[in-house]
């Protein structure tokens, strides 16, 4: 994964030092004068993001850019404790702009902080910094400012303040703020000219340009590496058998595909969704390519993710396994509509010590043959271990018949997603011949797990398994078409969004010189690369938003304008795309 970039978060003084001294540099080429680390980057509260750009031998190595947030705290934010002075704008060019004397006077944010002396959702970015050099700086600089807000969402900030260089103004009003007083400000401190501004980071503006993030991957994101890719390059290759990193993704999709005669799509993968997390689990070759879907993804790694982490720590586990779980059980919906194909074979994974010891001093349950053990739908307070014969699994059909995924043979486990997640049975279970299986109840299963983390790790290999089958059978039949209602819809909401704001960051860097791969042509190629499914499958709902004139489509270039979002919102889009 060699292109995009890597960005990281500074835990270190030296860091913090090397950042500044990058800082001051391009600062001073702007004639603003900023020196040392000031006491703000030290806090607690603090996050510095900066990102590297790859040497010859393809490893991160040379900053350029970064960018700074500090949620609000009882020492309060450096311009607090800053002089500043009006600005006479009068006068033209820009250059020529004067401090007003007699205007001195310090910022006042206590109406922001609801009434506290501090107040925690309230978050401040700073020290923005980018080599104007870089033929990219405009997207990093959009990069780093949705990564930072993203991470800033997810530590609990709701309102953010920040203090600019009036060249961005424009900029920052395409990312959400307004401004916070009306007087353009001089910095005597830092001879530079600023504009203070603020925005409401719970608005639906934030929320459409997918920052927030489900609550629930907060406990998998420990890692302090982030990787930036764009469009279509590939993350992860199938067969690969050295990569064994796992990546969150924080922005952007990625879409997975399956090689076999044809290239299939699996699945879509966004924002709060993780992947790679197989092959970390049972040493395997990777079973799919993943590759980015959008102008530009923001992945976290997971560098602090491994096996044992998982199994030993029981928050952990559970959150990863009900992931993996939840993802087996919307496969299986993919495989009702599937053609036909050979079911799957459970082989046994050899079992831990602490596990066999259990289940040599427990009863066993019998099954006659044909016997239902559990429906689909059912509850699930318990699994099975079977210690003798096999067990059908199978998805009950719409109308009402029965689809083989499986047969689970003696010493496999069966029945672990409804007990993992606590939910209802996923699949039918009946026996082959005479079935003796031990059943395990959920408190048991998390006290031999805190007994023991390689009980863990075998249920984690067992689900897996039956994930990597329920991938083979999707591609050897059809492809999977998700429903594209919605995605379709917000995609083209975002059309205009996304031109303002490539041309207003463009003209902050006077990035007048763009190459033709870097210019977006926002037509029918454009969505279908989005959400990552061929554009045949996107042409009747093309047509009918055309119809109804929510959008509109250039006869030449095929370039589509959004005419009428409220239309576009309410249209009720009647092709079943998931059929």
């Amino acid at each position: 994964m060699g292109e995009g970039y890597t960005v990281k978060i500074a835990n270190t003084r030296e860091e913090i030092e090397r950042i500044r001294h990058y800082s001051d540099q391009v600062y001073r080429l702007d004639g603003v004068k900023v020196h040392g680390v000031d006491e703000t980057d030290l806090l607690h509260t603090t996050q510095i993001f900066y990102a590297l750009e790859s040497d010859a031998n393809n490893l991160p190595n040379q900053i350029c850019g970064t960018i700074r947030y500090t949620l609000d705290s009882d020492k309060g934010f450096p311009f607090e404790k800053a002089v500043f002075q009006k600005a006479d704008t009068s006068r033209t060019p820009i250059e020529k702009w004067q401090p007003i004397s007699g205007t001195e006077h310090r910022l006042d944010i206590s109406h922001l902080r609801s009434g506290n002396p501090y107040d925690p959702g309230l978050v401040n970015y700073g020290m923005l910094a980018l080599s104007s050099k870089h033929r990219v700086a405009a997207r990093l600089y959009e990069v780093l400012m949705k990564l930072c807000v993203v991470h800033s969402i997810k530590n609990g900030a709701k309102k953010a303040i920040i203090t600019i260089n009036h060249a961005i103004e424009k900029t920052m009003e395409k990312f959400g703020f307004t401004r916070l007083i009306a007087d353009t400000l001089y910095s005597p401190g830092i001879g530079n000219y600023i504009v203070v501004m603020t925005a409401d980071l719970t608005s639906a503006f934030f929320s459409r340009i997918d920052l927030t993030l489900p609550d629930n991957v907060a406990i998998f994101s420990g890692s302090e590496i982030f990787r930036i890719i764009p469009r279509n390059v590939e993350i992860c290759k199938q067969g690969d058998t050295i990569d064994r990193k796992v990546y969150l993704v924080v922005s952007g999709s990625v879409r997975v595909e399956v090689s076999k005669r044809e290239t299939k799509l699996i699945a879509l993968i966004g924002p709060g969704e993780i992947f790679g997390e197989m092959a970390l689990i049972d040493d395997k070759p990777r079973s799919a390519d993943v590759i980015s879907n959008h102008r530009h993804v923001i992945l976290q790694e997971l560098a602090n993710l491994n096996e044992t982490v998982i199994s030993q720590t029981p928050e952990i586990f559970f959150e990863f396994a009900s992931m993996l779980s939840r993802r087996i059980r919307a496969l299986n919906e993919k495989v009702k509509r599937s053609g036909p194909f050979a079911p799957e074979k459970f082989k046994p994974i050899p079992l831990p010590d602490t596990l066999l010891d259990y289940i040599n001093n427990k009863q066993s349950t019998e099954f006659t043959e044909s016997e239902l053990i559990c429906r689909q739908g059912d509850s699930s307070d318990g699994m099975y271990l079977i210690n003798k014969g096999r067990i059908a699994i199978s998805l009950e059909m719409p109308d009402g018949s029965d689809l083989l995924l499986g047969i689970a043979e003696a010493g496999t486990l069966v029945g672990e997603m409804g007990v993992i997640e606590g939910t209802k049975r996923s699949a039918t279970m009946i026996a082959c011949e005479v079935v003796r299986a031990i059943e395990i109840k959920r408190d048991e299963l998390i006290e031999l797990i805190s007994t023991d983390w390689k009980v863990g790790h075998f249920l984690l290999r067992t689900v897996v398994q039956k994930l990597r089958a329920t991938d083979e059978v999707i591609a050897q039949s059809v492809m999977i078409k998700p429903n594209l209602h919605r995605d379709f819809k917000q995609i083209l909401l975002s059309i205009a969004q996304n031109k303002s704001l490539i041309s207003a960051i463009n003209d902050a860097f006077n990035d007048t010189e763009v190459d033709e791969e870097d210019q977006v042509l926002y037509d029918l190629k454009w969505v279908s690369d989005e959400l990552g499914v061929p554009i045949c499958h996107l042409d009747a709902m093309l047509r009918q938003l055309e119809k109804g004139r929510a959008i509109k489509t250039d006869p030449i270039t095929k370039e589509i304008t959004v005419i009428d979002e409220v239309k576009l919102t309410e249209t009720k889009l009647v092709h079943d795309l998931t059929a």
